[in-house]
C-alpha cells in the first residue's frame, strides 16, 4: 500500500477522489483563487487582500475548503496547491500592474509541507522575478502552531524577512507557545481570529484590547479576522486594531467581483503608495480617553482618521459644537483654533519632533501637543492632543507670573 494510500485508509469516496485529482485540478483551474477584502481601520478602504483557494469540480462542484485541506493535508500535498497559488496571485497582479489598475499587497497562507518539501522561499521569489512584481505585494503567513512543529521553518521565514517579503503571524493566541514564537521570530503583525473569542463578550474584548496594546508596544502591526458586525468594527477601530476583514465588508471573491462589490458599497482601494504612511500612522500610540485626533493635512485641509470623545468635548468648552464646525471654521473660535492647529503642525513637520503650544482662547487656557508621524506625496498625518484648561485666578496668575 503507497503513502498516499495509507494515508486515506478508511477515508470517503470523495476524499479519494480529491487527493487522485488534485494536480488534474490545478492544471485545468478548476482550482482558483477567491480574495477577501483587507479594510484598514482609520481609512475604511481596502489595503489589501487575503488569497483564498476554491475547488470547483466537474463531478462534485464545489468543494469545501476545510474538506480538500484536509485531505492534502493528510496526503502530504498542499505545497502543490500553494505553489499553484503562488503563480496565479503573481500572474493576477502582473496584470494589474500592465493594465496600470490599484495594486494592493496579497496574503498567502504557508502550510508546513510548503517548507518540507521543499524550499519555498525560491518558488516565491522565483514568482516575484518572473511577473516583475515588488515583495512589497506579497505577505507570507504562517501559524504558530506551524512554528512550534519544526524548528527548520523559523529558518526559511527569516529569509522572508531579510529579502524584503512582509511575515505575519495568523491565528495569534491558538497555539500553546504564542510569546515564545513573538520572541523568537520576526513579524509584521499579528491577525487574531474573532471566531475563536465568541461570544463577542466583554472578557474577549479585553482580551483583544490587550493582545492590540501588547503588539503596539513591540511595533507589530494588527489585524482582526471573522468581523461580521459594525459593533466589532467599533469596537477594533477604537481599540487600535490597524486593520479588520471578514463577511461584514465581503465574502471570499474573484478580484474584479469583490472590487464590484466593496465599490457599491463605498469600500475603495487605497493608493499602495500611502501603505508605508498609514501603517506607521496606525501603530502610532494613541489615547482613547485623552483629547487626540489623529489627522491628515493635504494643502492646508484637515481631515480626521481617528478622534476621541474627549476631544469632542474640549472643542465643546471652546464654544466649537463638533468636529465638523472645527473644520468648516463656523465661528471665529473654530478659526482661530483651526489655525493654530495648522501651525504647530508645520512646526511640527519641519523639526521632527512633538511641538507644544499655548494659547488663550474663549476666556480658556488651550495646551496643544503635536506629533509629525509620517507622510507621503503632498499628504501629512500627524496626532495632536488638545486640552482646555477653564480660566481662572490660579491661572491667571501662573500665566502672568515672570518667566
Amino acid at each position: 500500500m503507497s503513502m498516499t494510500e495509507d494515508k486515506l485508509a478508511g477515508r470517503t469516496e470523495l476524499e479519494n477522489y480529491l487527493a487522485d485529482q488534485v494536480d488534474t485540478a490545478i492544471t485545468n483551474h478548476n482550482i482558483t483563487v477567491y480574495y477577501q477584502p483587507i479594510i484598514r481601520t482609520i481609512t475604511g478602504k481596502i489595503c489589501a487582500f487575503e488569497a483564498l483557494a476554491r475547488w470547483d469540480d466537474p463531478v462534485y462542484g464545489m468543494i469545501t475548503p476545510s474538506v480538500f485541506l484536509a485531505v492534502l493535508e493528510a496526503t502530504r500535498q498542499t505545497h502543490k496547491l500553494d505553489a499553484a497559488m503562488v503563480d496565479e496571485v503573481c500572474r493576477m497582479l502582473a496584470g494589474r500592474q500592465r493594465n496600470e489598475q490599484p495594486l494592493l499587497p496579497v496574503s498567502l497562507n504557508l502550510s508546513r509541507m510548503d517548507f518540507l518539501a521543499g524550499d519555498f522561499f525560491d518558488i516565491v521569489e522565483a514568482a516575484a522575478m518572473h511577473y516583475q512584481l515588488p515583495r512589497r505585494l506579497l505577505r507570507i503567513e504562517v501559524t504558530e502552531n506551524l512554528l512550534a512543529a519544526d524548528t527548520r521553518i523559523t529558518a526559511s521565514l527569516r529569509r522572508f524577512h531579510e529579502a524584503g517579503y512582509s511575515v505575519w503571524l495568523d491565528d495569534f493566541g491558538q497555539g500553546n507557545s504564542s510569546l515564545n514564537v513573538l520572541k523568537n521570530t520576526q513579524f509584521e503583525a499579528l491577525k487574531i481570529d474573532l471566531r475563536f473569542l465568541a461570544p463577542f463578550s466583554p472578557r474577549a474584548k479585553n482580551i483583544i484590547d490587550s493582545v492590540v496594546g501588547m503588539a503596539k508596544k513591540m511595533g507589530i502591526h494588527t489585524l482582526a479576522e471573522g468581523v461580521e458586525t459594525k459593533e466589532q468594527v467599533d469596537f477594533l477601530t477604537e481599540i487600535g486594531c490597524e486593520q479588520v476583514q471578514g463577511f461584514y465588508f465581503g465574502r471570499p471573491m474573484p478580484m474584479e467581483r469583490v472590487l464590484a462589490h466593496c465599490g457599491k458599497n463605498g469600500v475603495l482601494p487605497e493608493p499602495l503608495e500611502a501603505d508605508d504612511c498609514l501603517s506607521a500612522a496606525g501603530i502610532y500610540e494613541f489615547d482613547n480617553k485623552a483629547p487626540m485626533i489623529l489627522y491628515e493635512l493635504h494643502n492646508g485641509r484637515l481631515r480626521y482618521l481617528k478622534a476621541t470623545a474627549a476631544f469632542d468635548a474640549a472643542l465643546g468648552k471652546l464654544g466649537i459644537t463638533s468636529r465638523n464646525d472645527l473644520v468648516r471654521q463656523t465661528n471665529p473660535a473654530a478659526q482661530d483654533c483651526l489655525a493654530a492647529i495648522r501651525l504647530g503642525s508645520m512646526q511640527a513637520m519641519k523639526s521632527g519632533r512633538k511641538i507644544s503650544q499655548s494659547f488663550i482662547l474663549q476666556e480658556a487656557l488651550c495646551l496643544l501637543e503635536i506629533v509629525s508621524i509620517s507622510q507621503y506625496q503632498q499628504n501629512r498625518i500627524f496626532r495632536c492632543q488638545l486640552t482646555v484648561i477653564p480660566r481662572t485666578e490660579v491661572v491667571d496668575s501662573f500665566l502672568l507670573a515672570d518667566p
